[in-house]
This record gives structure tokens, sequence and C-alpha cells, in this order.
């Protein structure tokens, strides 16, 4: 599918239902909790926007909807199978569309909700066209990976395409091998590929909402949130699932799963892996609002503090009946510390 064509997802507007609903956001903005309580308010059901949610036995540090919000609002595509399985955008967006028909059929809203931003960009622009890499070829590209170390495959990256590189994080295998793929079954060049989805437009039956915080205090949230998961059992959570099937190459690029991995290979101390987790996390962020920024059509709010979600909820759907434009991502919010002027 190309982008600009019908997405998998949805029937779009014109047939007399309402959008289903897009909440974005950077991680540690309180977005999660507050799409629960919007879910209660709007009629909806919430669809995991989230590439580690999908994951069984991985609880401690991917923030999945506690019990009691479970108990409130139906939600989708969370523990659907086990950390040694894989997990991919195709295989996502099969299952959004079958959730999001089953949500429609119950006469409920369909709401999607998390941070992963290339889930939302397929979501608005559909599947990006590269064909599947040869399994011959990711397998040759693994094996080098494993012999000479995923930094060696990150430099030959970036002699090749520089701009993709820069992109991509050097021990990051999953995407530096899917990159040599792109290149070698294409010949082209990755990052020029991906100049096709750098401006989304929004899907006519997607209203697209937005959580923001002031940078600073997303990466204070970031900091105690991390410590808050290797205090609650993290490292003997990753170890259970160690010591059964583990993981697979995508469940291990997990946020603080990766450095605790890492922490019980030896390479990191605890406490490297809990100071290596908070820094990738913020990275992480930082990345998602490069992501997000680009989306047009994002009626933003900005929060700081510590509001309750019903709270938060309320101002979002305040939002949701506003022309997109009356509520842009202010100038500097996420880049400044202080002064942040809320939006509704």
């Amino acid at each position: 599918m190309t982008p600009g064509s019908a997405s998998p997802v949805g029937s779009g507007a014109g047939d007399g239902r309402l959008p289903a609903i897009l909440l974005i956001g950077p991680t540690a903005t309180g977005k999660d909790s507050a799409a629960c309580a919007l879910a209660e308010r709007v009629g909806a059901e919430v669809i995991s926007l989230d590439s580690m949610k999908v994951f069984r036995g991985m609880e401690v540090a991917t923030d999945k909807p506690t019990a009691d919000e479970r108990r409130r609002v139906r939600h989708h595509l969370i523990d659907v199978l086990e950390p040694h399985e894989s997990f991919d955008l195709v295989r996502y967006l099969a299952l959004a569309a079958r959730a999001e028909e089953e949500i429609r059929a119950r006469g409920r809203r369909p709401m999607y909700a998390g941070g992963t931003a290339l889930y939302a960009r397929a979501l608005l622009l559909g599947l990006d066209p590269v064909p599947p890499a040869p399994p011959a070829l990711r397998a040759r590209l693994e094996d080098e990976a494993q012999r000479e170390g995923t930094p060696a495959l990150h430099a030959r990256l970036a002699a090749l395409d520089p701009a993709r590189a820069a992109e991509i994080a050097p021990a990051d295998r999953r995407r530096v091998v899917r990159a040599l793929e792109i290149l070698e079954t294409t010949g082209c060049l990755p990052s020029t590929l991906r100049e096709r989805w750098r401006a989304p437009a929004p899907r006519a039956d997607l209203a697209m909402i937005g959580v923001v915080r002031p940078r600073p205090e997303v990466n204070r949230r970031i900091d105690a949130r991390v410590r808050r998961y290797f205090a609650s059992g993290l490292v003997d959570e990753v170890r259970a699932i160690r010591a059964g099937k583990g993981f697979s190459a995508v469940a291990a690029q997990a946020l603080c799963y990766r450095e605790t991995l890492a922490h019980l290979g030896g390479a990191l101390t605890l406490e490297q892996a809990v100071s290596a987790a908070a820094t990738h996390t913020r990275r992480f962020a930082k990345r998602q609002m490069t992501w997000f920024r680009r989306f047009s059509g994002v009626r933003w709010l900005v929060i700081d503090g510590d509001p309750p979600a019903e709270a938060t909820a309320d101002r979002l759907a305040a939002l949701l009946d506003l022309p997109a434009e009356r509520a842009p991502l202010p100038a500097g919010v996420w880049e400044a510390g202080g002064g942040a002027k809320h939006v509704c």
C-alpha cells in the first residue's frame, strides 16, 4: 500500500459515524491514564498504540493499564503474544483493523492511544511500500551482526546512508539490519525512501489529539519512573523471561529491558543499567516528539504538574470539538523549561 492511499484501518468519514480518536504524545506524559478517563467520557474502547504492550509477561516497565482501568474500559492489543514471538507493523495493522471493526460493531468509538510513532504514521498513511527482504538476506545480516557486532554494521550503514544512520542508535540491531536490507533489496537509500513519510496528513476518519509536557518535566518523570521500575522487580522479571523461551529481537529492544539484559549478561552494573535506561528513555521521548511534530492536524494539550486523569480527560474532550488549527503545539514548549502556555 502506498502513502496517501486508503488505510487498512477504518472505513473513512462520511458514513455518519464519529471518527476514531488518535491520542499521541511522548512517554511519561500521562496519556495512558488520560486515555482511559477520556474513553469513559466518549464511549470509546482503547486500542493500544504501543509496540511493547503486546507482550505478555513484560509488565514492570511497559506501563500497561491497571486492572481497574481494564475493568472500566475495554483495551485491545495488550498481552497478545509471548516475548519470544516476533511482532511487526503488518501484524499490528491487521490486529488493529480487526479490533476497530469489533468496536464499531458494538456501537462504541475506537480510540488509539500510545507513543509508537511508526504505528501512528501507518494508521495515517498505510504501509511503507518497501518490499520485505528475502529471508536469506536477513539471515546473513543477522549473522554478520552477531559475529562483527551491531556497531560495525551501523558504521557500514553510516558510510552508505549517513542520514538514516544518524536516526538509529548504533546498538539497535533490528533497525540497522532493516536499513541495510532496504539498501540491498532496492538499491535506494533508506533515508530517501523515508522522505515520503515526512509529513503525514490526517486520515479523514481520525480525530487527532496530543498530550505534551515541558521537556524538563518529562525528563524528571522519566528518571523517577525508571527508578521505580528497577525497585519494583524489573531485574527478576527479565531474568525469569530469559530463563524461559527468552526475548525476540523486537522485545529485547524494549526500553529498560535491553539495559536489564545487558546487566544480567555482565556488561553493566545495576547502577549503570539504571542510568543507561533513563538516558535512553529521555532520548526516546525526544525522538517521539521529532516524529509527532510532523503530524498535521493534531490538537495539542500542554499540561504540567500532576492533574487528575479525569481533569486531563475533560480538557482533551473539549479539544475534540475544536478545529485542529485552534490547538497547535506552542512554539518552544518541548525545548523550553518554563512558561508553557495551556491551549485549552
